[in-house]
């Protein structure tokens, strides 16, 4: 290639790839926007809810434990979530200006931290700021189109 050319080609493709990672973020941010409209359970005007959930904690733990999670969601302004975990207990009631925490322990256990996120991410979908989309891919299933997003830490490379 001529070496005058270099310059333009390089930049082009670096543009390329550049606007590429821009489009794959945005198409990612629309996703997660039309799935936090149709499945954000915590948002302003839903309907309420008591969401009961009974887990074992498994592989991140040296001994299995199972516990319990209840939250009673009645608007943004007045909400309460119940956490039981082995000896680990606490109990959250947000109102329209506070939010109010009682626990056992001083610090959230590792598998209590992981069910918080979890259920963060199910009650409202956004993809995390310390996050970026590997791939975004499409899949049939019984005649429905599923997308689906790959994330990864900032500072991680994807699993391969």
């Amino acid at each position: 290639m001529n070496r005058s050319l270099w310059p333009i080609v390089s930049s082009i493709l670096l543009c390329y790839i550049c606007l590429g990672d821009d489009s794959k973020q945005s198409d990612a941010t629309d996703l997660f926007m039309r799935a936090a409209t149709q499945q954000g359970i915590r948002r302003s005007g839903e309907k309420p809810f008591n969401l009961k959930i009974h887990f074992r904690a498994e592989h991140i733990v040296p001994k299995s434990m199972e516990g319990q999670y209840q939250e009673v969601w009645i608007s943004p302004d007045q909400w309460r979530r119940e956490l039981v975990l082995a000896d680990f207990q606490q109990v959250e009631v947000g109102s329209a200006d506070s939010k109010w925490v009682n626990r056992n322990l001083d610090f959230n256990p590792r598998p209590v931290h992981l069910l918080m996120i979890a259920l963060d991410a199910f009650a409202e979908p956004k993809i995390p700021a310390d996050e970026k989309v590997v791939s975004i891919r499409k899949r049939r299933n019984k005649g429905s189109e599923w997308r689906c997003v790959e994330l990864s830490a900032l500072w991680t490379e994807p699993l391969k």
